[in-house]
């Protein structure tokens, strides 16, 4: 997956907007994070759950994951994807 791993593209992450909800992804995981309030709602790990059946978010194991792409999504919001509609 060249888009998401960086590779000729040259993107690291790619992004989505959903009302006040914004995702990031990249080659191992998903994390979605409403913005306006900074929840984080979902984390999964695309390597062992594919199908993204479990939400990893509440996992203790995963709270510097989840840190780091809250910081991406952070960027993301800062370089310009509002919360307009």
């Amino acid at each position: 997956m060249p888009a998401l791993s960086g590779g000729a593209v040259g993107k690291e992450f790619v992004r989505s907007r959903i009302r006040t909800y914004s995702a990031v992804r990249n080659e191992r995981y998903r994390f979605t994070q409403e913005v306006k309030t900074g929840t984080p709602c979902e984390l999964f790990d695309l390597e062992t759950d594919p199908g993204e059946l479990t939400n990893l978010v509440d996992e203790p194991r995963y709270a510097s994951t989840i840190d780091a792409l809250r910081k991406v999504v952070a960027q993301v919001v800062a370089e310009g994807d509002t919360l307009e509609s």
